[in-house]
């Protein structure tokens, strides 16, 4: 199910059939519903006071305080109990950026997402839609969306593919259909490398970045997400992974079910699960995952949720081409909880963070010191 759909349902956007499917496929799963009023929560009403933004926040985590099947989400989940509680005693400051009708994507820098074939050459992909690009195996619309028109190969050897890449620079996002109807929606700062056609008994792609994936299931080839840090295994299913070189990866379940390895250790994840491996020790953890943070990247929206400045600011620097820089350490544990859309320029995304009232900043090119008021 489309976060997007979910969005219109809630915001009254969405037309009866929608309306319907949402309702339907909520009831399928208690992951689902919780999405769904996680989703209810930030979307309905006007926007709240601190007041009642704390109590909303409690009220969701409260929710996320239930017993297990699996005793490391259970001592992760009282840990997120305990926080909750906090948050509110410490007087955390929330934040929430007004929300705007418009959707498009910011590109930094005018970067361009590039396509590079195996032979090497680069093809700028533009996503306004005032040119056409004539790309061999390739089609693209005036989206500036790619689609690969060569069929599933069965017959070649896996040894004798050749990959493609897609690089979408800090600031962009793009979107790909593969052959086999599979769709990739990249987010920034990513590099995602495909074969021109899929062969032999299974569907690999190689992920330095995150990923939506919509996966076309095929039970008799497996798709499978190849990361420094792991792979993971699904027949047909929606889910995201982040998976950055030299950092902890994420693989976050939608819908279906997926298999999550690192060297001789897996895990199967239900949805509304994510598998966390360790960059250091590899370790493989499962917890129960907000959906609707997670998801937020890929609505155009940042959603963080008593977050780390460290872990916003990375986020930030990601989206905006920056440097961060600390005045003092202890700034990067601060506690946050912020909502605000992906379209907001660098300048309006600090003046956000510098809310917070014990912020402020300091802008010198593309590096950005952190201090406090």
């Amino acid at each position: 199910m489309e976060i997007d759909k979910i969005k219109r349902v809630v915001l009254g956007q969405a037309s009866e059939k929608e309306r319907e499917e949402v309702n339907v496929w909520a009831q399928e799963e208690e992951g689902r519903k919780r999405l769904l009023a996680d989703v209810k929560s930030f979307y309905e009403g006007d926007m709240p006071g601190e007041e009642e933004i704390a109590e909303k926040v409690e009220h969701m985590w409260s929710r996320r305080r239930v017993v297990s099947r699996k005793q490391r989400t259970m001592t992760y989940l009282r840990w997120v109990g305990v926080t909750a509680c906090v948050i509110v005693a410490m007087g955390i400051i929330f934040w929430f950026a007004e929300r705007t009708e418009n959707d498009n994507v910011v590109i930094a820098d005018n970067k361009e997402v590039r396509l590079i074939l195996p032979d090497g050459s680069a093809h700028g992909l533009s996503t306004s839609g005032e040119r056409t690009i004539n790309i061999p195996g390739f089609r693209v619309n005036r989206e500036g969306t790619i689609q690969e028109t060569e069929r599933v190969n069965p017959e070649l050897e896996v040894t004798g593919l050749k990959y493609n890449e897609i690089v979408v620079p800090q600031g962009s996002e793009y979107s790909l259909t593969l052959a086999d109807g599979t769709v990739m929606r990249l987010n920034s700062d990513t590099r995602v490398r495909f074969p021109n056609t899929f062969a032999g008994k299974e569907r690999r792609v190689f992920l330095d970045g995150e990923a939506y994936f919509e996966v076309v299931r095929d039970e008799s080839r497996p798709f499978l997400v190849e990361f420094s840090e792991g792979i993971v295994q699904v027949l047909g299913t929606h889910f995201n992974v982040k998976a950055r070189r030299k950092q902890n990866a994420f693989t976050t379940l939608v819908s279906g079910k997926v298999k999550v390895s690192s060297g001789k250790d897996s895990v199967v994840l239900q949805p509304g699960e994510y598998c966390e491996i360790n960059a250091n020790d590899h370790q493989l953890s499962v917890h129960e995952a907000d959906l609707m943070s997670v998801l937020a990247w890929k609505n155009g929206e940042f959603v963080f949720k008593n977050a780390s400045l460290e872990y916003v600011m990375n986020e930030l620097a990601s989206w905006y081409d920056m440097e961060v820089v600390y005045a003092s350490a202890d700034l990067k544990n601060v506690k946050v909880h912020i909502y605000m859309n992906r379209t907001q320029t660098l300048e309006e995304a600090l003046e956000i963070m510098s809310k917070m009232g014990n912020i402020t900043y300091q802008v010198q090119g593309r590096k950005v010191i952190v201090k406090k008021r």
